[in-house]
């Protein structure tokens, strides 16, 4: 599933900066929750396959829905 990369922790569409792709190597930056949902800010490490034409290149960091993400195996 193609997940959204935000500029911020919120669902709109001029907060949409890139694509991530299923594999994409993510490190998790920090961790806010907003309501009831958590939101990651991750900065993508590794790129997988050719997914998505918007998708978000290596070094690229932003917010991610922890609907869309894994929940990271680190303390954040």
């Amino acid at each position: 599933m193609v997940a959204n990369l935000r500029s911020e922790p919120r669902i709109a569409a001029e907060t949409v900066i890139g694509k991530l792709c299923p594999g994409d190597g993510l490190h998790y930056v920090n961790v806010q929750q907003v309501g009831s949902e958590m939101w990651y800010r991750v900065q993508v490490v590794e790129v997988a396959g050719d997914c998505d034409p918007q998708r978000a290149p290596v070094g690229a960091e932003g917010w991610a829905s922890g609907s869309v993400v894994a929940v990271p195996s680190y303390a954040v």
